[in-house]
């Protein structure tokens, strides 16, 4: 396999080091291959922020600022995958570019609302209330002219006003799978803890209901 001629590259011969670059595939064999030394360690590919060169070059062992990677073992690590809500707001609007996070929401006495993007086919968040309200369980709202489906049965209508799902605990730990099927469309993957009075408060864990806001 060789590369396209590009100048801001040795000879031409490689993925230049600055400025955007594409590779074209000429047959059913591999784009790319990356492969380790015979000691089979180290990262196969690393996503960073900017950063001081200076203090952090090419192949650099210093991972402040790394994103994603593709460690020694071919599985994809991102840095962000748990993202811990602000404790300022009981509010929290989320975007799609926390897509396949893990977001972690505070409790509040008033209850956690928190604001889903538009679904679209494939975007997902598991949201997990880490700890326990006082009165109010968390809710989860997508935006108006969306419905939310519940694996294993049921749904919430579209509605011109928000709908989502309401937690059937104020118990920490509850939490569920929000994935999109469509764009009008999510569908909820409840996480159900069938051992009642496990939690602190003597709650079962798990069980979600339709809501409108």
């Amino acid at each position: 396999m060789s590369f396209s001629s590009n100048p801001n590259s040795y000879k031409g011969l490689a993925v230049p080091l600055d400025g955007e670059s594409k590779i074209q595939q000429v047959s059913t064999k591999d784009v790319l291959t990356f492969e380790h030394s015979t000691a089979n360690a180290g990262r196969f590919i690393t996503f960073r922020d900017s950063i001081n060169s200076s203090l952090n070059g090419n192949g650099s062992t210093l991972t402040a600022s790394d994103l994603a990677w593709v460690n020694s073992n071919g599985v994809f690590v991102s840095a962000n995958l748990v993202e811990n809500a602000s404790s300022a707001s009981s509010v929290v609007t989320l975007t799609t570019e926390q897509n396949n996070e893990i977001i972690v929401v505070p409790g509040f006495s008033s209850g956690m609302s928190v604001q889903l993007p538009a679904p679209t086919a494939g975007l997902k968040f598991t949201i997990v209330q880490s700890t326990g309200h006082t009165s109010t369980p968390m809710q989860v709202l997508a935006s108006s002219d969306v419905d939310m489906l519940f694996a294993g049965g049921g749904k919430s209508s579209m509605a011109t006003t928000a709908i989502g799902a309401v937690a059937q605990t104020t118990a920490q730990g509850a939490s569920a799978d929000f994935i999109g099927l469509s764009a009008v469309r999510w569908l909820i993957i409840p996480h159900i803890n069938v051992l009642d009075g496990s939690s602190a408060v003597a709650e079962a864990s798990g069980g979600w209901a339709a809501v409108t806001s």
